[in-house]
């Protein structure tokens, strides 16, 4: 159940080679993408050939990496017209599980060095223009002397079953009836474990046991780090918080409602979870 397997991407600061027509440009426009179609299922990050008619736009960018031997860069532009007939802009959302996954990493990445670099364009403390940081991805204030590295919002998501069913909910921000995980964000103070505890008691309220660690995926919206659990059922009613989640309950693999897309680290949960179940 391995989500981050694909070691052909190397993250960099600085570019070892040249400019080439032939490098990966994740170029965004007010949090949309610029990416070719091909119909509905499957969309490709463009090069840098591909954006003669953005040339002027492209002045300001970041090398975030080189993927199989080729330079990515992360550009934000603040007009996406024009566009060729090919090349459209899709909000990332929109394009998990019809990227490449490991084309999507990147997109996720280059997503938030952007967020990051615009929103800390001045010290937070002082107000002075903030400055790049030594050979790292930070800035640091002339004046305060303070670095500040691109942000980083850890959340958990965990697999509950009892038996050979999972627990399954509706939170009330769900479109189409989908039902997911529980999951939630990380507070001060508190360790992975025990945010799976608390989120899932205050969800659900239930009690759990038996909670590992399973797998990770990057979850840039804006700039979390999904940590995926499994656990197992321990006591209590399942009772919805009212609040986020309006409806759970206990499903078997035959009669689960709408579930999340291929892509997402609840599908792959959830998608281990079946295997475990099935007959084999």
């Amino acid at each position: 159940m391995d989500i981050n397997t694909d070691l052909s991407f190397r993250a960099g600061l600085k570019p070892i080679k040249p400019h080439s027509p032939d490098d990966l440009f994740f170029v965004f426009c007010k949090g949309a993408m610029a990416s070719h179609g091909v119909g509905s299922e499957l969309y490709t990050i463009p090069l840098r050939m591909h954006l003669g008619e953005y040339d002027e736009a492209l002045g300001k960018h970041h090398y975030i990496g080189e993927y199989k031997g080729v330079s990515c860069y992360a550009v934000e532009i603040e007009n996406s017209a024009p566009v060729s007939s090919s090349l459209q802009f899709v909000g990332l959302r929109e394009l998990l599980g019809y990227l490449p996954d490991a084309h999507f990493n990147i997109a996720g990445r280059a997503s938030q060095i952007l967020s990051w670099d615009r929103d800390h364009s001045y010290c937070g403390q002082c107000a002075a223009p903030m400055l790049p940081y030594n050979d790292e991805r930070a800035k640091i204030c002339p004046l305060c002397q303070i670095p500040r590295f691109p942000r980083l919002s850890p959340a958990i998501i965990v697999a509950i079953r009892d038996g050979d069913k999972l627990l399954l909910a509706h939170n009330e921000k769900f479109k189409n009836g989908m039902y997911s995980l529980i999951a939630g964000y990380v507070e001060v103070g508190e360790s992975l474990e025990e945010c799976v505890h608390r989120e899932v008691f205050e969800e659900v309220g239930i009690d759990i046991t038996n909670v590992k660690y399973a797998l990770s995926q990057s979850w840039p919206f804006p700039d979390s780090i999904m940590v995926g659990f499994t656990a197992d059922y321990q006591s209590g009613e399942i009772n919805p918080d009212g609040i986020e989640i309006t409806k759970a309950d206990w499903f078997s693999p035959e009669n689960f409602p709408l579930i999340p897309r291929q892509g997402t680290i609840s599908r792959k949960l959830i998608d281990s979870f079946i295997l475990s179940v099935s007959p084999h």
